[in-house]
């Protein structure tokens, strides 16, 4: 299905319902605004809404009638070590608290039922194991949960169970609202990886979560009618919070050249949701045996020796990501 057919239903039946589902991506999510203007200049608005992790977050944004242009500005300026501090006892290495008091300060509404827009919000249940929609309850609370990215950020706690990131089971909601919606668009904020990488603890962690992450959104990537993957997300890392305005104006760019293919020579890799997906495919070049070695001895040659040290390291990899 295309875009343009998307609008020509919903002008023929207005009781049509469109939903929009948001992945998880880190900073990369901040293209779901951009991919949003877009879609509302070419006059297509959700009715309904899923996000998981940033994608809860500009869902909440949108969803509480910021518009677009209005949710990137609210991240250009930000930095990664202004968005966390330091929180070892409470389960992570960081407390996303300083970026969430930062999103709350925008937002008016203060319960999920409470959004004119209704939204459903991912996150994953630490401690049984599964997946959680909020479609009620503490807006900004169970948008922190869906957020919290294990290890790396401290656990959210509600009503006595902790909650980490809804991409752990479900990077990409689109199931989520797939029987809430006549027409479901997905915006998936992280189709690919670099071919190349700097092979360092930091990136190998970051590579391991995105393996993951792309192993669970088969089906729902199945399930859309149209789905936007800008696969030049490819070129950020999760925490480039100092490039969300190139980030947003990919998005908005991406959606704009699949809004209007006729005036685009050349599209990026662009695949609707009837579409099989054939699985990851390996974009690594080829190695010499002696560039292996170097990788292979710059990953593991880290000289900890007990759990204590390794976490003691990791502690500092990221104070080298803050800045700190």
């Amino acid at each position: 299905m295309t875009l343009a057919e998307v609008k020509l239903a919903k002008a023929s039946n207005p009781n049509l319902r469109i939903g929009i589902a948001l992945s998880g991506g880190g900073i990369k999510g901040l293209c779901h605004a951009g991919a949003l203007k877009a879609l509302e200049e070419y006059g297509i608005r959700p009715d309904v809404i899923s996000g998981v992790s940033a994608g809860s977050v500009v869902g909440a944004l949108y969803a509480d009638g910021l518009t677009p242009d209005e949710i990137g500005e609210m991240f250009m300026g930000l930095s990664f070590r202004k968005s966390t501090v330091y929180d070892s006892a409470g389960g992570g290495f960081l407390n996303i608290k300083p970026f969430m008091r930062l999103v709350h300060k925008h937002l008016k509404s203060k319960r999920i039922e409470d959004l004119p827009l209704p939204l459903y919000i991912v996150a994953t249940d630490l401690d049984h194991g599964h997946t959680v929609e909020f479609s009620t309850g503490d807006l900004i609370t169970s948008v922190t949960a869906s957020c919290s990215v294990p290890v790396l950020f401290t656990p959210t706690i509600i009503d006595g169970v902790h909650y980490v990131d809804g991409g752990v089971f479900k990077n990409f909601p689109a199931t989520t609202i797939r029987d809430r919606c006549d027409i479901l668009i997905g915006i998936n904020a992280s189709p690919m990886l670099a071919a190349q990488y700097k092979v360092n603890v930091a990136n190998v962690l970051e590579r391991v979560y995105h393996f993951m992450f792309k192993a669970n959104i088969v089906h729902d990537r199945e399930v859309c009618d149209v789905l936007l993957e800008p696969s030049d997300m490819g070129m950020y890392d999760t925490f480039d919070v100092e490039k969300s305005h190139e980030i947003f104006e990919l998005g908005y760019s991406y959606t704009h050249r699949f809004c209007y293919p006729d005036e685009q020579l050349e599209l990026n890799e662009v695949t609707s949701g009837q579409e099989t997906v054939d699985g990851l495919q390996d974009a690594e070049e080829t190695e010499s045996g002696d560039e292996k070695k170097d990788k292979k001895k710059s990953l593991f040659n880290l000289n900890v020796q007990t759990p204590g040290e390794l976490v003691d390291y990791l502690g500092q990899m990221i104070r080298n990501i803050r800045g700190d």
